[in-house]
């Protein structure tokens, strides 16, 4: 891969949005892969797309690949330096996937790129002792693993099987001193690779690894339906664990979870809405808890962004249903001093491309404004 970086091309189409964050100058800062019509049409490639607070588009880079790239995802590391991490197959002729990690300076301009892990998936990266940490799925095996980077060579990568159908990583989590918290979903089935829906049971997970990747405590769904925890959130001393259950009798239910730094359960909220079906991420900021979800409608398939507000008990405050024209997949989400920012993909059809949006919202969850990334 050339570490060529396009900047405000006219001919880059956005159509895949999967992060958004906030950066240190109080931009919006989106990331994803596109389309760019001009070079490599049908490839998809990572971006990066800053805004104003009002969504005004400030930059955007592109990265191009050979093939299409999937699940990009940045994270600042400790020198103002970011890493953009994303997985891809090694060419159009060549499937196998390979993760890639893009060192990039604090204007996200492209320096040195590294290629780790051969038939894996990677799910996240974050910054971790001077350095980057990630969490991956090893397609190969059916298990999950983790990597510590130290001056940018893998230094440790111990692997993890929960089960011996399939594992699947979802999120990773950095609290202090360094512990290391990862979730995941044993029995998992969101890759073609994994198992059939039915049985056994999807368990959800979470480990807590010491700084050598030595295991110290876990959690294990123990339910006989359907368990999937896909996003851990930080929440003081203690963290929070989002998903959802699928249960015989009530379906989808969406389901946040406190546990202490030990993962012993403190209080399990479950939000049995008749048309919810994702817990996707939470947020805790100012004494309350922010989590977006997916809804869907069986008569019609249309799906919606909701967000339920919670208290920091775990008590249910409101939930507020995002409904818009089209179908919205939400991706990601944020919350600032004002506002609510969330990233989705939108489909007025099933027949119809998709589009990547950005939606602001109050703090209350009201509609303010949508711009489409393009």
């Amino acid at each position: 891969m050339s570490l060529d970086c396009s900047c405000d091309s006219p001919d880059y189409s956005w159509n895949e949005v999967n992060q958004i964050f906030m950066n240190d100058i109080n931009e919006i800062v989106v990331v994803g892969a596109g389309t760019d019509i001009s070079k490599t049409a049908g490839i998809k490639s990572p971006y990066i797309a800053s805004y104003t607070s009002t969504l005004h588009l400030q930059v955007k880079n592109s990265y191009p690949t050979t093939s299409t790239a999937l699940n990009p995802k940045v994270e600042k590391l400790f020198d103002e330096s970011h890493i953009l991490s994303f997985y891809k197959a090694e060419s159009k002729d060549l499937q196998t996937e390979l993760s890639h990690s893009i060192y990039l300076d604090q204007y996200y301009n492209p320096k040195t790129e590294k290629i780790f892990g051969r038939r894996t998936r990677v799910q996240s990266v974050k910054s971790f002792n001077n350095d980057f940490i990630t969490y991956q799925y090893e397609r190969e095996k059916l298990n999950t693993s983790v990597t510590i980077f130290k001056d940018s060579i893998s230094a440790n990568k111990k692997t993890f099987a929960l089960s011996k159908e399939s594992n699947i990583p979802t999120d990773l989590l950095i609290k202090e001193d360094s512990i290391i918290y990862i979730s995941g979903i044993a029995n998992g089935f969101q890759y073609r690779d994994g198992h059939q829906y039915l049985s056994p049971a999807a368990q959800g997970y979470i480990l807590k690894l010491d700084e050598a990747l030595v295991e110290k405590s876990s959690y294990v769904s123990s339910s006989k339906q359907h368990s999937f925890i896909n996003d851990l959130c930080d929440f003081d001393m203690s963290l929070l664990a989002t998903g959802t259950n699928q249960m015989e009798s009530t379906g989808m239910d969406v389901q946040v979870q406190c546990y202490n730094k030990d993962l012993v359960e403190q209080w399990t909220y479950t939000h049995r809405q008749s048309n919810a079906q994702k817990g996707i991420k939470s947020i805790y900021r100012d004494g309350q808890i922010y989590t977006l979800g997916e809804t869907i409608n069986v008569k019609n398939k249309k799906t919606n962004a909701f967000l339920l507000f919670l208290n920091q008990e775990g008590k249910f405050v409101k939930d507020i249903e995002i409904e818009r024209e089209e179908s919205y997949h939400p991706r990601d989400f944020i919350i600032t001093k004002d506002f609510i920012y969330l990233v989705a993909s939108k489909q007025a059809s099933r027949t119809s491309n998709m589009q990547s949006v950005i939606l602001q919202l109050d703090k209350d969850g009201n509609f303010v404004h949508e711009i489409i990334i393009e």
